[in-house]
């Protein structure tokens, strides 16, 4: 299945058949505006409302996600979500993370930094994310952040960690980076 939120219509659902057709399966209007980040950990979906916080879906039908929670407070102008496999959530809220703890509670923080966090994905020593111009690794153990990446006049649009652990940088008319 292929999952994308838009910021505008909500999420659609796509099937992708062996032969690379793919069809719409299904789409879930919401009443939510802004939907920023998707993650999916085994059966659970969570999105990052911009305006509405946090939502998290149970996928064991996957054509048909069900809500399971939905966390405003203290999580309005979320940016982005890195859920781990503890059960913990690690969310960009303005400038910094925050850590969700499997029984709801906020956890550890990370230091500001310059811009807002968005499109975090999970590496071995915690996650990546966009702050701006920059590409920064969050260590999740000190919640220490470093700059990996500063592409000169260039904007950092979306993040991929390929499988021999190479990380990918699309930029805004800047082109690719591989690093």
């Amino acid at each position: 299945f292929l999952y994308v939120a838009t910021r505008f219509d909500g999420l659609w659902i796509f099937s992708l058949a062996s032969n690379g057709k793919v069809s719409e399966i299904n789409r879930l209007l919401r009443p939510r505006e802004f939907t920023e980040s998707v993650k999916i950990l085994d059966d659970r979906m969570f999105l990052t409302h911009h305006v509405d916080g946090i939502e998290v879906l149970d996928l064991s039908d996957p054509s048909q996600p069900a809500t399971l929670a939905t966390l405003t407070e203290g999580f309005v102008d979320a940016w982005g979500i890195a859920p781990e496999a503890d059960g913990s959530i690690w969310v960009a809220v303005h400038e910094r993370f925050v850590e969700l703890l499997p029984d709801g509670s906020q956890g550890r923080r990370t230091p500001a930094l310059a811009q807002p966090l968005g499109s975090p994905i999970a590496c071995p020593e915690g996650f990546i994310c966009i702050s701006g111009d920059d590409v920064v690794r969050i260590n999740t153990s000190t919640t220490a952040a470093a700059v990996l990446l500063d592409p000169q006049d260039t904007s950092p649009r979306a993040l991929l960690l390929d499988d021999s652990g190479a990380l990918w940088v699309t930029t805004y008319g800047g082109g690719l980076y591989r690093r």
